[in-house]
């Protein structure tokens, strides 16, 4: 799966990107800058709705749907994240998957920058 990907970013990311130490937000802010953002759209909150309904995430955990449906509809090909109580959980991995799938979409990779770095991806 080796190559070159295409960044992008959602609103989510920006947001908690500018929580916490100023000095940190600054950094993480300033390495998202020139990262396309994209949207929240109709068919990303349906499929978040999806994940939630179908046990894949947790009720109580719409944000963590909605990155997975954020990643899935616009057709990423690896989500990267640290969240490993309802995102990289080895657990729910493969409910999310089903999930994404019975979409219609393709569920992107999901793994760590520690492991997408390790791999070579």
């Amino acid at each position: 799966m080796g190559g070159a990907y295409q960044l992008l970013v959602s609103p989510l990311v920006t947001r908690e990107a500018r929580r916490g130490d100023s000095v940190a937000a600054e950094r993480r802010l300033a390495v998202l800058k020139d990262v396309r953002s994209v949207l929240v759209s109709e068919e990303a909150g349906a499929l978040a709705r999806r994940l939630i309904v179908d046990g894949a995430v947790p009720v109580g955990s719409p944000e963590d749907a909605l990155h997975i449906a954020l990643a899935s509809v616009h057709g990423a090909d690896v989500l990267l994240t640290w969240n490993f109580k309802h995102i990289a959980n080895p657990f729910t991995g493969h409910a999310i998957w089903a999930s994404v799938a019975r979409a219609g979409l393709n569920p992107p990779l999901i793994c760590t920058p520690e492991q997408m770095l390790e791999e070579g991806l």
